[in-house]
């Protein structure tokens, strides 16, 4: 069992040197954005190296939509970087909103269900109403990934209409159905959501709940 044990250890170590390694390799490059791309894609990266990069002259909101070279607010979260990362990306200049073309910023963190990171985003001036090309919401964003939390804190806190609709009639309840997310659709309920209210097809929240297998033969 010892063995195992400083095995694990070793190899914990190995890796962790090769990491480290791999980060001061990228260091050295001449190109501070493209290393600031590459050094987001790591685990266990020190702010200190991410600050080192910036003074360097790495433009913190680089993005190349055809290469789909993301911004590097956009690489912290999609590597499930910590907040302190997102910090230093946001306090160097980082377009908090996002960059066009790309998921705004604030949906994105949700999406990731990166609540610090959400709300870390508005405390420095986020749009909070910002919306996407179908006229989704934050809140039909929240309610399709399941977070109750974040749905009752948009609504009661930052004034959400629970039944504003998107272009296609959609609303946050029925998002919160499609995906069979039942917390998020008892907390909608409760704060007032309309179950009656129908989309542009004429579907009502219920009609968008997941059927069973059965249930899309016929044999229910």
């Amino acid at each position: 069992m010892f063995e195992l044990f400083v095995w694990l250890l070793s190899a914990y170590f190995c890796v962790w040197g090769i990491n480290r390694l791999r980060m001061l390799f990228i260091l050295r490059k001449k190109d501070k954005t493209k290393a600031l791309r590459r050094l987001l894609c790591l685990s266990g990266v020190p702010e200190k190296y991410v600050l080192a990069l910036i003074n360097g002259g790495a433009n913190v909101n680089a993005y190349n939509l055809e290469s789909k070279e993301l911004p590097p607010l956009y690489s912290a979260l999609s590597h499930s970087q910590p907040i302190g990362i997102v910090r230093v990306l946001a306090e160097s200049g980082a377009h908090v909103n996002g960059e066009p073309g790309f998921l705004p910023l604030l949906a994105a963190a949700l999406s990731f269900k990166r609540t610090d990171v959400f709300d870390f985003l508005v405390s420095k001036g986020a749009d909070i109403r910002l919306t996407l090309d179908d006229g989704s919401t934050l809140l039909h964003i929240a309610a399709y990934c399941g977070n109750p939390g974040v749905v009752e804190n948009l609504a009661k806190s930052y004034g959400f209409d629970v039944n504003h609709p998107n272009k296609s009639g959609t609303t946050p309840l029925m998002a919160a159905c499609a995906r069979g997310n039942k917390s998020v659709e008892k907390a909608l309920l409760k704060l007032g959501a309309d179950p009656e209210a129908r989309d542009h097809d004429g579907k009502r929240a219920e009609d968008y709940k997941p059927r069973g297998f059965f249930k899309k033969r016929g044999t229910e």
